[in-house]
């Protein structure tokens, strides 16, 4: 019988430290519940604490892109027009309108004269125009595609960013067309 009660004495120890221990875990789950449901981090001492504040990134400010510039294509000194409303607003980023077709409008950063292009009813490349009715002017022989931006010539045009107030020819014609100063001068001035 000595020896029992030893071992009961142990026992019920044991079975009082794991209460306590299911106690206390039960408990801080709780206040952790809680805290949390406060907006605080979990308990120090059986109490909440509140949570560091991490500052939020400041709203970045959306710039507003506006710019402008003009174009205009010739083909053997005939000038291209693109008043019909097939060309007219067709991309939110880069567009023309029926008001004065030549002028393009980007209202997003990093548009290239390419990207513009390709928002149209024809096809462009550096050696090959085909227009929106279906005529293929290609460089061969003594014709060839030219690009003129900003009045210099310019292989690669049509990769490069428009800026604001860029003025870029197209013209397919003899290699050295005599009416490409001309045609320069009918480029729109942009406003």
């Amino acid at each position: 019988m000595k020896l029992v009660r030893p071992i009961i004495l142990i026992a019920l120890l044991f079975s009082g430290v794991f209460i306590y221990q299911r106690f206390i875990a039960t408990r801080d789950h709780k206040i952790v519940g809680m805290c949390e449901a406060y907006g605080t981090t979990g308990p120090v001492g059986g109490t909440c604490t509140p949570k560091p504040t991490i500052p939020s990134p400041s709203p970045t400010t959306k710039v507003m892109i506006d710019k402008k510039a003009a174009f205009a294509i010739f083909t053997h000194s005939t000038f291209r027009v693109f008043t019909s409303s097939m060309y007219h607003n067709r991309a939110p980023d880069v567009f023309i309108q029926s008001d004065n077709p030549n002028i393009v409008h980007v209202k997003k950063d990093d548009i290239r004269w390419g990207d513009f292009f390709g928002t149209l009813p024809f096809k462009l490349t550096s050696t090959c125009l085909t227009t929106g009715t279906g005529q293929t002017f290609c460089t061969e022989g003594d014709n060839t595609l030219k690009f003129y931006l900003n009045g210099v010539q310019d292989l690669d045009a049509l990769s490069k960013k428009i800026q604001d107030r860029d003025r870029l020819l197209v013209s397919f014609g003899p290699i050295d067309d005599p009416n490409i100063p001309a045609q320069l001068e009918r480029v729109s001035q942009v406003d």
